[in-house]
């Protein structure tokens, strides 16, 4: 038997109260003279026999009506089912809307030993050292006593059979925001469910929109933007995406080029600015030697795909960048691009920058870098990032992090104090893709026996009533 509001164990000992008066009252009894009265004696002779019952028993009823009352205030229950004797208890970020439920479980098995896991180490749920999620630590702590909190999603369990568990049903089609990717300043939003997306700069709110599987949001302007979906529902955590608007920083760019490559050109200026245009701040050019030297008067930032003759190189068969064999590369000082003041010389082909993802990468960062522009990065929360040299940034919360090497614990933008380099925090969005759950009750029977012990000090009343 297990009980709710154990202290008020500690009066069991009143219940005996009863009992010890009946026992002092019979020691203490005396004889006293009485005068003879022949039908006085007879009716005691006849409630002799029964008066040597109904005293003990009184006693006896009321002592255990004062225990019933007793048991009754500590509220006693009684469990069909395996008691658990530890709980693991899964706090990764998953299971941050579940807090109040965790807190229900614990709360109901008071006595039983809680380890709390996490797939990352540095979260907190509660506020105490967690160990990582994994199956070996899990293994140590197998066996039928241990009842295992988790919504059983994203985690390295494997096979669970030997716990007791929560019982878990899917969550159907959670909303969520699956993607967002900018031209300029205007977004391209990919949502799961709601009903309308908002789109938030600080307290401002810049647009409301229905929530289609594809949202467009434009003339966001310059900044870091929060994207929410409505209504937000027990995984909220996912119905908000941090980006930053306009990483361009207002940049524009223009094309100097002919043919094919002014078609391509074109095509890698907008992915990289948002737009093209006449008098860009930025020249991409290939060919037409003759125009550089009128373009580098003007101030603009030039990036030129080839090579000048008063600039010294080498041209290197079979170049291996980041995995990619490039043939006939041209090197500046062993390097595939060389900064010449406001110009950037590019080495490597042009067809070959856009037809090879890696090095379309590495060119985007290059080119956002050398045009002065803001580069924009996006991790998942707990991500730890590397930077080529110590980077001074300032945290959603308003701390200032420093260092080449930076964890981003929390979710949203955080920036330089320039807003030259901002890095945007989010949740996992790999898990938007899969099935939640729901954790339910643990599997026992939880059986009150508050109303027995009510109704037995009823049934003891009525008998001390009757008795007496």
């Amino acid at each position: 038997m297990n009980f709710t509001n154990p202290v008020f164990l500690y009066l069991l000992p009143l219940s005996l109260l009863p009992l010890i008066i009946h026992l002092i009252s019979s020691l203490m009894r005396r004889r006293r003279p009485f005068p003879y009265v022949r039908l006085l004696r007879k009716s005691v002779q006849q409630q002799k026999g029964l008066r040597r019952i109904q005293d003990p028993l009184l006693a006896f009823i009321r002592s255990f009506a004062i225990f019933s009352l007793i048991l009754f205030a500590a509220g006693p229950y009684t469990i069909r089912g395996r008691l658990p004797g530890r709980i693991v208890v899964d706090v990764s970020a998953s299971m941050s809307p579940y807090a109040h439920q965790v807190e229900e479980i614990l709360s109901s098995f008071p006595h039983a030993e809680v380890i709390y896991l996490s797939i990352r180490p540095y979260e907190r749920f509660p506020d105490s050292l967690l160990y990582p999620l994994s199956r070996s630590i899990l293994d140590s702590y197998r066996d039928s006593s241990t009842l295992l909190v988790s919504d059983f999603q994203k985690t390295s369990i494997g096979d669970t059979s030997d716990f007791l568990k929560h019982q878990v049903k899917p969550v159907e089609n959670p909303g969520a925001i699956l993607e967002v990717s900018w031209k300029g300043d205007s977004a391209k939003v990919r949502v799961r469910g709601g009903e309308y997306l908002e789109v938030r700069r600080g307290d401002s709110i810049l647009a409301v929109l229905k929530a289609d599987s594809v949202v467009y949001a434009s003339a966001l302007g310059s900044g870091p933007v929060e994207f929410v979906l409505f209504p937000p529902d027990a995984h909220d955590f996912d119905n908000v995406f941090y980006s930053y608007s306009g990483g361009r920083g207002g940049v524009s760019a223009s094309v100097v080029a002919d043919g094919l490559d002014r078609r391509l050109l074109e095509g890698l200026s907008e992915g990289i600015f948002g737009s093209v245009g006449p008098d860009g701040d930025v020249v991409l050019a290939s060919g037409q030697k003759e125009r550089l030297r009128n373009l580098l008067a003007s101030g603009r930032r030039v990036i030129y795909f080839g090579t000048l003759p008063e600039i010294p190189h080498t041209v290197a068969h079979h170049y291996r960048f980041q995995g990619v064999i490039l043939d006939s590369v041209v090197l500046f000082r062993g390097k595939p691009y060389i900064t010449v003041d406001n110009l950037l010389l590019v080495g490597i082909p042009l067809e070959q920058v856009i037809l090879n993802p890696p090095l379309l990468r590495w060119f985007r960062e290059t080119v956002l870098s050398f045009a002065g522009s803001v580069r924009v990065y996006h991790v998942w929360a707990g991500q730890r990032m590397d930077f080529p040299g110590e980077v001074s940034l300032v945290s959603p919360s308003g701390e200032i992090l420093r260092g080449s090497s930076i964890t981003f614990m929390q979710t949203g933008c955080y920036h330089s104090p320039d807003y030259t380099l901002v890095v945007c925090s989010n949740v996992d969005r790999v898990e938007s893709s899969g099935d939640y759950f729901e954790i339910g009750p643990y599997e026992y029977r939880k059986m009150d026996l508050t109303p027995v012990f009510v109704i037995l000090f009823l049934i003891l009343v009525a008998l001390e009533l009757l008795f007496i």
